[in-house]
């Protein structure tokens, strides 16, 4: 795959790298590991398909606002579209800019739209198909969109429109309300710099959590603690510390729905704890590690306690849940002393894709399988002893 950033921050064409022979050629449409590599949201959950009847066809301009701003992979699979993004990030160099870009069924290209920036097209003929692949999940109440020709950007399309649906059309202009409303991008650990949550034990501090940072002291602490408990991770790689730095600004630090977290006992710290998938209502725990073993034993109880404690009172969430491995039972025992319950297991199988392993959800069993369940497991709000 062909990876080509474009003017719009963030914003990639993807082209396929076509191997060709008599019969046609073969190329790759995804990979994980590529797009992670180049700093992309990897995790496509939803995909649609949009069949449009006439040339001249307008929709958009669409996007969802936090806590459920999504990333899109669009192709066009039949015909040919006019794509257009409009970025909508205020802290982004190309704030209010727009791009174009010709997708065809014929030349296979993909537009990667990164979370923030606005989404629409034009069709170029009659019966046009268009693919996309969200990382989201559609939410009507953060479904939000932008009028085609508002001013404020001044899009040119190359066509009249000919087809275009009444709530499309009525999309108001953009303005300081709706710009307040899209101000996402600096995430979670912007807003919580400063936080420190005390860890108690008898009603005694003996910890405390704070947001782990880009610093070389972070970063070189948890390329050691990863390496040391690969085992209990759902990918395994070799973790360096400019592939954490990586993961810590690009996938952690800039979303607005995560959060990690470490342990400091008198200032050592002793591991992790990470909140991630945020929403109004639900978080995942995920990230939960101990680096050091030696100092305060049953500190990851205390601070697993203290952090549902903070997420229910700080951030609304009442729904907690997390995966783990089944036969990992020191960590399952921990949970279940905070009142998670497991709500299904599921079989997974190891997948290898050179540099890196992953478990992966497979078919049947794993008794079949020969491999590993992972445990799900949920807490309701209400449940935790604190």
């Amino acid at each position: 795959m062909i990876f080509i950033e474009t003017t719009l921050k963030g914003a990639f064409i993807i082209e396929p790298e076509r191997l060709e022979d008599e019969r046609g050629f073969f190329a790759r449409s995804f990979c994980r590991k590529e797009f992670e590599d180049h700093g992309l949201n990897p995790n496509l959950v939803q995909c649609s398909i949009s069949f449009n009847k006439k040339k001249g066809t307008l929709r958009g301009m669409h996007y969802q606002i936090s806590p459920h701003a999504e990333a899109k992979l669009v192709r066009c699979t039949m015909g040919a579209i006019y794509d257009v993004i409009i970025d909508l990030r205020p802290g982004s160099p190309t704030f209010k800019q727009w791009l174009a870009q010709e997708l065809t069924a014929a030349n296979c290209k993909m537009l990667y739209i990164p979370k923030g920036v606005a989404h629409g097209f034009q069709t170029l003929v009659d019966n046009t198909e268009v693919f996309y692949q969200m990382s989201e999940f559609y939410h009507p109440e953060c479904a939000r969109g932008l009028r085609w020709n508002d001013p404020t950007f001044g899009v040119e399309w190359p066509y009249e429109v000919t087809v275009i649906s009444p709530s499309d059309q009525r999309y108001p202009d953009f303005s300081e309300a709706i710009e307040e409303e899209c101000a996402v991008g600096k995430g979670l650990h912007d807003k919580f710099k400063d936080l420190v949550i005390p860890i108690l034990d008898n009603g005694r501090c003996v910890a405390k959590l704070r947001p782990i940072l880009a610093v070389p002291q972070d970063i070189k602490l948890l390329t050691e603690w990863r390496n040391n408990s690969w085992e209990s991770f759902f990918s395994w790689f070799t973790a360096t510390n400019e592939g954490t730095r990586k993961w810590l600004e690009e996938h952690v630090i800039a979303r607005d729905d995560r959060l990690l977290l470490m342990i400091e006992a008198n200032g050592i710290p002793l591991g992790h704890i990470g909140l991630c998938n945020i929403t109004m209502q639900s978080c995942e725990i995920d990230s939960m590690l101990r680096g050091r073993l030696d100092i305060l034993p049953g500190v990851m109880t205390l601070a697993l306690r203290r952090v549902l404690d903070w997420a229910q009172k700080v951030l609304g969430a009442y729904t907690f849940y997390l995966r783990v491995f089944a036969d990992n039972h020191r960590a399952i025992a921990l949970y279940q002393r905070c009142d998670f319950e497991t709500v299904k297991m599921v079989p997974v199988q190891l997948v290898d894709e050179g540099d890196i392993k992953r478990w992966v959800e497979g078919q049947g069993s794993a008794e079949k399988t020969g491999e590993r369940h992972i445990a799900y497991m949920r807490l309701q709000s209400g449940g935790v002893k604190l």
